[in-house]
């Protein structure tokens, strides 16, 4: 009988423990959410997808040993219209 009341108190301190672990986890899941939409919201903008045109088209020409300063102004700001 004494055993049976040890495994009982045992599996009573065992359930919640795992129960919170498991809301924990999915806690975790559901605030990653929205930064991943808002990640790939600001990835498809026009303005970074403008920036990307400018790095990857119109950087390679420059100067780079100057650093920022060495740019152009339209360049050094982002993708000045």
């Amino acid at each position: 009988m004494e055993i049976a009341a040890v495994v009982v108190s045992v599996v009573a301190l065992g359930v919640p423990g795992v129960v919170s672990l498991r809301q924990l986890r999915l806690t975790e899941h559901a605030n990653t959410m929205p930064v991943l939409v808002d990640l790939f919201r600001e990835y498809g903008s026009i303005p970074l997808a403008r920036a990307r045109r400018v790095v990857f088209e119109q950087l390679p020409s420059c100067d780079l040993s100057a650093g920022l300063e060495g740019l152009p102004e339209c360049r050094a700001v982002g993708a000045g219209e």
